[in-house]
């Protein structure tokens, strides 16, 4: 846990986590903090470090917000920053080309009840998801 909280530190928590569980073990937030930029919601994983940044700080780009996945480098240009199936929010899922409400709450179901996401084709198993939507959100999608 790192940036505008008030005791900065390594939490080790009972899973599953989200991001409000981290920010309560590190005695809340600062008055600074970004809360507009920060999912409350989004599910941490082992390791995972939680950079929350101050104002408009840039968040460093080894930390990443929750649910957001850096940009890659490809050649020397930038792609567009990845969308963290394991971590993605309802909004961010429907912001995906043929994934609309329903399709996006299902996606987050089958996550929530048979677990992370291991690889991009895993997304098969949700109801209504097949070989032609996963060709449309191969390239924007990514399991780390």
């Amino acid at each position: 846990m790192k940036g505008a909280v008030l005791k900065p530190g390594v939490y080790q928590l009972i899973e599953p986590v989200i991001v409000n569980d981290v920010i309560k073990a590190a005695g809340g937030l600062q008055s600074t903090s970004a809360t507009h930029r920060v999912n409350f919601a989004a599910r941490m994983t082992d390791g995972q470090v939680l950079y929350i940044p101050n104002g408009e700080e840039v968040v460093p780009e080894i930390f990443p917000l929750p649910g957001i996945s850096n940009e890659r480098e490809n050649g020397g240009e930038k792609q567009q920053s990845l969308i963290n199936l394991n971590q993605a929010t309802l909004a961010e899922l429907q912001n995906l080309p043929g994934i609309g409400a329903k399709r996006a709450a299902d996606i987050i179901a089958t996550r929530e009840a048979k677990g992370a996401f291991k690889r991009i084709e895993d997304l098969r198993t949700v109801s209504g998801i097949g070989d032609k939507t996963l060709a449309k959100i191969s390239e924007l999608i990514d399991v780390p």
